[in-house]
């Protein structure tokens, strides 16, 4: 029965040999330049307020970039009729004293009177108050940067609905914030996934394919969520709030996204984080398989054809589930481990100034991956005797 099967998806483990053409499927996946022209301050003491010249700078978004807008730059528009800016109009003298709270709100002392901070506020048109809690609270305490800030206003402002999903998932913004290639790379990794697991499914379907549209769809489906969580595992991540408690979360939270993360880490904190990502990496593997197998029987009993899928059996979902957790814990982690790091050391300086390119090479980079992930998956496969 095993015979039959030898796969590269992540999430069924093996499949027919018919489809063993497809890549292995399975996830893996700023420096910011201030002017240096030093802005005029809003403040106001004792009601009294100095007038605040605004100034416009330009800024490179690759996040936005790759979304084809530029909603982050500097000098766009928000804000920007108020004739002389948020804080007093006009010529010289102390000013309207009236624009110093409907004029965007903006309260320069909730910073401090932050130089860097009140800027940003007021080129996003924004309030002290409208800050995430967690952002706003390491902001107050030093441990967060304005330039941390303006990542976190981009995020918020993204098309196509990811910048609603950034302000309402905080785990998400921060990879944002963390990683500005992170959204170009689960589209690739996705775009590798979806392709791959369509051909082979048309390849072992063949003629079949459209009576077993169900089989297909979930196949997808379930390769879709765990393409994009085994990116999520490796993506660096900005933290906000307050730090962890307990030794283990704290030590935990110091740990970098990956083993060649750049960054003063120690090499116990690299191998710690080797060990704990093959965790990870084992478990999507063994509970992705242990859905998709199990949907998989499921769909096969409703047509009344127990323990066959197409042409093939069905391999044993427990034993299967077993070996492509343990693969993924080990070929996989280690072999994306050396794709984050190419990109984070290599690729990233890249992506800063020709997105295209390094979307271009990314895509190579993975897909090779995938390939060689695919080989390996085959001489294991064997090895367990699962084919």
């Amino acid at each position: 029965m095993a015979s039959a099967f030898v796969s590269l998806s992540p999430i069924m483990g093996p499949v027919p040999v018919s489809m063993s053409m497809s890549a292995e499927r399975y996830p893996q996946s700023p420096g910011i330049s201030s002017s240096t022209a030093k802005p005029a301050i809003p403040r106001s003491f004792g009601g009294v307020s100095t007038r605040s010249t605004r100034i416009q700078t330009q800024r490179y978004n690759p996040t936005l970039s790759f979304f084809g807008g530029n909603h982050g730059k500097y000098g766009n528009s928000n804000g920007s009729n108020n004739n002389g800016g948020r804080y007093g109009r006009g010529g010289g003298g102390q000013g309207d004293d009236s624009n110093k709270d409907n004029d965007g709100g903006v309260d320069p002392l909730a910073f401090g009177v932050s130089p860097s901070i009140a800027k940003v506020l007021q080129k996003y048109n924004r309030t002290a108050n409208s800050i995430p809690a967690d952002v706003r609270y390491s902001l107050q305490l030093g441990k967060a940067s304005a330039e941390q800030l303006e990542l976190v206003f981009q995020a918020e402002s993204l098309p196509l609905g990811v910048g609603w999903l950034a302000s309402k998932w905080a785990a998400f913004r921060n990879r944002l914030v963390g990683s500005p290639s992170f959204l170009m790379t689960v589209c690739v990794e996705l775009a590798i996934g979806v392709v791959t697991k369509s051909a082979a499914e048309l390849r072992s379907r063949k003629d079949k394919f459209v009576k077993e549209l169900d089989f297909y769809f979930s196949d997808i489906a379930l390769e879709i969520i765990a393409d994009f969580f085994l990116v999520w595992l490796l993506s660096p991540v900005a933290k906000f709030g307050r730090p962890s408690k307990g030794a283990l979360a704290t030590a935990l939270a110091k740990l970098p996204a990956h083993v060649l993360q750049k960054g003063s880490y120690s090499v116990p904190q690299r191998l710690a984080t080797l060990a704990s990502k093959s965790v990870q990496f084992g478990m999507v593997g063994f509970l992705s398989s242990i859905a998709g197998h199990s949907l998989t029987k499921y769909l096969v009993s409703l047509r009344g054809q127990p323990a066959q899928a197409g042409d093939a059996q069905l391999a044993p979902v427990l034993d299967n589930s077993i070996q492509w957790g343990e693969f993924m814990a080990t070929s996989s982690t280690s072999r994306y481990m050396l794709v984050n790091g190419i990109e984070n050391r290599l690729l990233s300086k890249l992506y800063a100034v020709n997105v295209p390119l390094t979307t271009a090479l990314t895509a190579v980079l993975r897909f090779g991956n995938c390939y060689v992930g695919g080989v390996h998956w085959l001489w294991w496969a064997k090895q367990a005797k699962l084919q």
